[in-house]
């Protein structure tokens, strides 16, 4: 019997989808009396009200570790109180993980400007998170889908001096795996690469677990793991199965559902 719980981030994403804050809020509580401490976020996820939910139900809370993110995009701004802005995703496509103008912004991960100051935004960006967060224990901030290698090493030094002086002891990368990951060696300041569920294409899963295998020292987490519906049963076992191999990944898995919830959590832990 293996059991799981430790190597499990529930990610929120998709909290918004929930129809009343009390919802949201009910499910980030059950995952914590599971036994879940690991929780995954970003400024863009459900419109910045992602940050804001986590923080309300973990106030303070030093026991939860989440990991949040920056990125060359403009968080949005969370005038309207939870309260409202939740059931108003019932009535109209209310919520996106990214709008138009962020999906722009991320889709030209590797045109990052020369003259701008990236630094000073993503200081900003992490300034706000914690804000938000309200003293929930930040473990990790991630480069969103910004090509590690691509960025200068001057903001990198500087990010990780901010972080060390922040208490935020990882610092990695979460998005699509460039040929750079795979091509040239990981840089040293990578603690976690975020990267998605190797399952359908085998050449991608030959890459991954060729990476698992060299990089022992870092922390491998995929997402998507339940994408297929129709495939689940297969996909679940097979993330099982990475678990159980390699003790250096996690698998993230989000939900609306109390039921699905508590289905996943006794499945990676019996």
């Amino acid at each position: 019997m293996y059991a799981y719980k430790k190597r499990l981030v529930f990610g929120c994403c998709s909290l918004s989808s929930n129809k009343t804050i009390k919802r949201a809020l009910k499910v980030l509580k059950l995952a914590e009396s599971l036994g879940l401490k690991n929780f995954d976020t970003a400024p863009l996820y459900s419109k910045g009200y992602s940050e804001l939910l986590i923080g309300e139900a973990f106030k303070g809370n030093k026991k939860i570790n989440v990991t949040t993110k920056i990125g060359a995009y403009k968080v949005p701004k969370t005038i309207v109180p939870a309260s409202i802005a939740l059931p108003l995703n019932n009535i109209k496509n209310y919520f996106k993980t990214h709008n138009s103008k962020n999906r722009y912004l991320l889709n030209n991960i590797n045109k990052l400007k020369t003259d701008f100051d990236y630094y000073s935004l993503f200081r900003k960006q992490i300034k706000n998170s914690k804000s938000k967060l309200k003293e929930v224990n930040i473990d990790g901030i991630l480069l969103h889908e910004i090509n590690p290698f691509k960025v200068d090493k001057e903001i990198i030094k500087n990010l990780r001096l901010y972080l060390n002086n922040e208490n935020i002891n990882k610092f990695g990368y979460a998005g699509i795996l460039h040929s750079e990951i795979f091509e040239l060696q990981i840089p040293n300041w990578i603690k976690i690469l975020q990267l998605t569920f190797p399952y359908e294409n085998k050449k991608y899963k030959e890459k991954i677990f060729y990476l698992l295998e060299k990089y022992s020292n870092i922390e491998f987490r995929f997402f998507n793991v339940f994408s297929e519906i129709e495939d689940k049963k297969n996909r679940m076992n097979y993330a099982k199965k990475i678990l159980k191999d390699f003790p250096n990944t996690k698998i993230i898995f989000q939900t609306t559902s109390q039921e699905r919830l508590r289905y996943n959590f006794d499945f990676f832990n019996s």
